[in-house]
């Protein structure tokens, strides 16, 4: 279901090559980078977590909880 109250993101980068940038909304800026196979529990301050890719697809694996 709908989230709306963000808090913490729990992400682990699966790609052995590419790392992956974070942002706060699609047209944010990033706020951090989970390099190949890290994996990093995030405080967010944003309801609207993005990832992005560097340079290929990766897959990531991820845990979103609630305030």
């Amino acid at each position: 279901g709908d989230m709306t109250n963000c808090g913490v993101l729990c992400i682990k980068n699966l790609d052995a090559t590419n790392y992956v940038n974070l942002r706060a909304g699609s047209g944010g800026a990033d706020f951090a980078k989970v390099k190949p196979g890290e994996c990093y529990p995030i405080r967010l301050a944003t309801n609207t977590p993005y990832a992005i890719a560097n340079t290929a697809p990766v897959e990531v694996e991820y845990l979103l909880i609630e305030d």
